[in-house]
């Protein structure tokens, strides 16, 4: 009984310290900077920037979300590319405000990419992970396809 305590209580302590690890690895990468405030706000913000739309739907169970945010996201050229020509704005697709727009948006993976002009029309939709190249490259296929409108 001692032997299972002892073993349950060492498991306990390195699930802890695996999870306290693995959130301040997280928290202290640099990142896309994604708007705070409602899908609304951001909407009004790109309209005053001029800037068309990133949207990165995401649920927190996704082990390719994850990666996406851990690998991709924190990529120095992916930051520089992705701050300077969009309003970037991460979504859960399973709560409140995102469950709307995920079906507004015809959701059906995650994680999904859209990319939307000024006024909030689909331009370009991808889902699933990707490398940092890849992903800037979408970028590029995005604006390209805005100043062609």
């Amino acid at each position: 009984m001692k032997i299972k305590l002892i073993i349950l209580g060492t498991l306990g302590i390195l699930l802890f310290v695996f999870a306290k690890n693995k959130q301040e690895d997280t928290a202290t990468k640099p990142s896309i900077s994604f708007y705070k405030g409602t899908w609304a706000e951001a909407q009004t913000e790109a309209k005053k920037q001029g800037k068309p739309i990133f949207i990165y739907f995401h649920i927190n169970w996704c082990p390719p979300c994850t990666k996406l945010k851990n690998r991709t996201f924190s990529d120095e050229a992916v930051i520089a590319f992705h701050n300077k020509n969009f309003i970037n704005f991460a979504i859960n697709g399973e709560r409140n405000e995102g469950l709307a727009l995920a079906k507004k948006y015809s959701v059906q993976s995650y994680p999904t990419l859209l990319y939307l002009n000024a006024e909030a029309k689909p331009i370009v939709y991808t889902a699933g992970y990707m490398t940092p190249e890849e992903f800037i490259n979408i970028g590029q296929q995005a604006l390209a396809k805005i100043d062609q409108h």
